[in-house]
């Protein structure tokens, strides 16, 4: 995209065409992802010309992509989009370049000799961004300061978002969550795993999940209706989407789901991926209170938006078994570490409500005030 072309109009006539299918099909994907791809052809189309060397980078699951440092010494982080439809990453490369020019640490893609954001060749559609240095950092690591500091960074974001992206479309609601359905899938994999001829470590983790999902799903209220404000927000931001250099966040990056969501329903996805140790001790939660009340200072929500985002977000977990369905139906399990981190997360919340209605009520977890209508 122009630069000349950064202006509502532009990003308007994007959004129209925002849900064109993807790039590639599931077929293609696999097909593009094993292909040798010529970076040279690439890069030449950005004004690069030469190659060093390259560095395939293995970390992330939605596209494929390169560290490049190039004859001129640069160093080049390149994209081949594969996920996403070439009108939805165009509308994602005007967001990130306008949150640059906002002074916000989001790279912002580079442009091809003919002033495009995406160069095509006969291998596929790509991107090219100057490298951002830095490394990633779990939450649960963070300083309660730089836990807080996030927490406005992201509350910033979005503001900034509001301020250069078109009126936002109507808010996704959450996916219907039907027990006797998940009760359904749940007997289905237990099924399934009794068959196998032998159980791997994942398969026993999978019953024990399957038995507290069970459990859980017997007792889960239901929760009112998501309320509160909302509009464009990054969409997946978590610890492999931010970089850190001494001691502060350098960029963040991918912003391939950017939506239209409620606010709390996207602080509370952030929080529960950010700041979880991924075993039995659950949520980092001073770190956790840290960042929501930052964030608040900046983007305020009341406790009741908070909490029935978080009701809504554990319901919608609880009842996600898709990664099952990936594992054992199609052998895809590059996913399977996600699966055991979210069934130990939704284990803890279930065992832990107090803690989990201080964070997401009043946010400070030795407040002792007991709040009302957390799971």
């Amino acid at each position: 995209m122009r630069p000349e072309t950064l202006r509502h109009g532009s990003a308007t006539a994007a959004l129209r065409r925002f849900h064109e299918r993807p790039a590639f099909t599931r077929g293609q994907h696999r097909v593009a992802y094993l292909r040798r791809i010529d970076l040279r052809k690439v890069l030449h189309q950005f004004g690069v010309a030469g190659i060093r060397r390259t560095r395939h980078i293995t970390t992330g699951l939605m596209n494929r992509c390169w560290e490049v440092v190039a004859h001129d010494g640069r160093r080049l982080f390149v994209k081949q989009v594969l996920e996403l439809s070439v009108t939805q990453t165009e509308l994602h490369h005007y967001a990130t370049r306008a949150l640059n020019e906002l002074g916000l640490p989001v790279p912002a893609p580079m442009l091809t000799r003919a002033g495009n954001t995406l160069a095509e060749t006969g291998e596929g559609w790509f991107a090219v961004y100057p490298w951002s240095a830095g490394i990633h950092r779990p939450g649960p690591q963070l300083t309660i300061r730089q836990a807080a500091d996030l927490g406005t960074l992201f509350a910033k974001i979005q503001s900034g978002l509001r301020e250069v992206m078109p009126a936002a479309e109507p808010l996704r609601a959450p996916p219907p969550f039907d027990p006797a359905e998940t009760l359904r899938e749940v007997e289905h994999f237990r099924l399934v795993i009794s068959r196998l001829p032998g159980l791997s470590t994942f398969d026993r983790f999978v019953l024990a999940d399957l038995r507290d999902r069970e459990a859980m799903l017997a007792a889960a209220p239901s929760p009112g209706p998501l309320s509160g404000p909302g509009g464009w927000t990054h969409g997946d931001f978590h610890g492999l989407n931010v970089l850190w250099r001494s001691g502060e966040v350098s960029a963040v990056v991918d912003f391939d789901r950017l939506s239209c969501l409620p606010y709390a329903s996207e602080l509370v996805r952030s929080v529960m991926i950010l700041f979880t140790y991924g075993d039995r001790r659950g949520m980092a939660v001073e770190q956790v209170a840290a960042f929501i009340n930052a964030y608040r200072a900046v983007s305020p929500l009341t406790g009741e938006e908070l909490r029935t985002a978080a009701n809504h977000y554990w319901r919608e977990r609880l009842g996600n078994l898709t990664q099952l369905e990936r594992h054992y139906h199609h052998d895809e399990k590059a996913r399977d570490h996600i699966f055991v981190r979210s069934g130990i997360l939704l284990s803890w919340w279930w065992r832990h409500p107090e803690q989990v209605g201080f964070l997401f009520s009043n946010t400070d977890p030795r407040s002792g005030e007991s709040p009302a209508g957390m799971v």
